[in-house]
């Protein structure tokens, strides 16, 4: 459901910078009947009687808050069978103020008490139905756009549901191979380490064999270079 709160800011300032000028019987007859209030002249706008103007708020009411107004009227009801048919008309009367003084405070007018009702001036009542029917207006028109902000917000909020869960999906698959880069470098580390061993204990091992290798000469080979091989074996002369 809208709040009507959506477009209380907006509503308010024009209804404070507004003229505070009542607005024509004829003009609210002609937006009463557009609206679906049938009046058929404007006398009730010259001597307004509570009944009407209580009515004439109520159904304008209902053009924004038709849940409300509709609850509003069965508690009237179920509450007034309760009571005797003395307190029932005075329970409903006062339940139905409540409810128009909280509405009318929240487009802007503040200032509406009971004796708008008991006492009702014509040109204050003009002002009051003219400003509730510019709200109910307005309201029709935000609502229009409130409606297709509303899908825009909610395609928005699935592409962002979306985004998150392959968000979320991409961040596990970092986090796996993060993990796994870890432990395979840690793998790395330990056979590079072995090799360094194996390699360092190789040139140990063949220093060691380098100095436990030499040279066998004989006696031939002490006489005769130039006929013995580096075993000390005798070479062949070839004549």
């Amino acid at each position: 459901t809208w709040d009507i709160d959506f477009a209380n800011l907006k509503f308010k300032m024009e209804i404070l910078s507004a003229p505070t000028n009542a607005a024509s019987p004829a003009d609210l007859i002609a937006n009463l009947r557009r609206m679906g209030l049938p009046i058929n002249n404007d006398k009730e706008l010259h001597k307004p009687e509570p009944e009407f103007i209580m009515n004439t708020l109520l159904f304008l009411c209902e053009k924004v808050e038709p849940e409300r107004v509709g609850e509003l009227m069965a508690n009237s009801k179920s509450s007034s069978q309760m009571v005797s048919e003395t307190c029932e008309a005075g329970i409903a009367f006062v339940a139905r103020f409540r409810y128009l003084q909280k509405f009318l405070r929240k487009i802007g007018i503040m200032d509406f008490g009971m004796c708008e009702l008991i006492f009702p001036d014509p040109k204050r009542t003009r002002f009051i139905l003219a400003e509730t029917i510019a709200f109910v207006r307005f309201r029709e028109q935000e609502f229009s756009v409130f409606k297709s902000q509303l899908e825009e917000n909610r395609e928005c909020e699935q592409k962002a549901r979306k985004a998150r869960g392959e968000y979320e999906k991409l961040k596990e698959e970092y986090d796996r191979l993060k993990v796994r880069k870890s432990e395979e470098l840690s793998d790395f580390n330990e056979r590079k380490t072995l090799l360094a061993n194996l390699e360092r204990e190789l040139e140990e091992k063949q220093e060691k064999i380098e100095h436990t290798i030499c040279l066998l000469y004989t006696s031939d080979a002490a006489d005769d270079l130039l006929c013995v091989d580096l075993g000390g074996r005798r070479l062949s002369k070839k004549t």
